[in-house]
C-alpha cells in the first residue's frame, strides 16, 4: 500500500518532466512564421562578421517584404563555412517561412518565385 503512494506520484512527476523537456526542445528547433523570422536572423547573427551580418540583414528585409529572393539568400548564406551551429539553426528555422512566401508568390503568377522554387527543388 505504501509503495503505491510512492510509485504513482513519482510516475506523474516523471511524465511531467519528460513532457516539459520535449516542449522546450520543440520550440528551440521549430520553424518560425515570417513575422518572426527577421528577428530570429538578426539575433543569431549579432556577433558575426560584417559580411554575415549583411547577409542576415538582407534576408530579414526580404522576409519582411515576403520577397521570394529570401530563399536564394538563405541558401547562399547557409553555404558559408564560418557559420556557428546557432546560425545554421536560425537559417533552418527561417527557410520554411521564405519558401511559403515564395509559394504564395508563385501561385499569384510571380515568374521569379516559380524559378526560385524550381531551382530550390532541383538542389535538394
Amino acid at each position: 500500500m505504501k509503495l503505491r503512494f510512492f510509485i504513482i506520484p513519482t510516475l506523474a512527476i516523471l511524465v511531467l518532466l519528460f513532457h516539459a523537456g520535449c516542449k522546450q526542445q520543440e520550440t528551440g528547433n521549430a520553424p518560425v512564421p515570417s513575422a518572426v523570422a527577421p528577428k530570429v536572423m538578426t539575433d543569431a547573427f549579432q556577433g558575426a562578421s560584417s559580411a554575415l551580418q549583411q547577409g542576415a540583414s538582407a534576408i530579414a528585409q526580404a522576409t519582411r517584404r515576403h520577397d521570394p529572393e529570401a530563399v536564394v539568400a538563405l541558401q547562399q548564406l547557409s553555404q558559408q563555412a564560418e557559420l556557428t551551429p546557432a546560425q545554421r539553426l536560425a537559417i533552418g528555422r527561417c527557410l520554411p517561412a521564405a519558401l511559403s512566401s515564395a509559394r504564395e508568390a508563385a501561385a499569384t503568377g510571380n515568374r521569379r518565385a516559380e524559378q526560385i522554387l524550381k531551382q530550390y527543388n532541383a538542389s535538394k
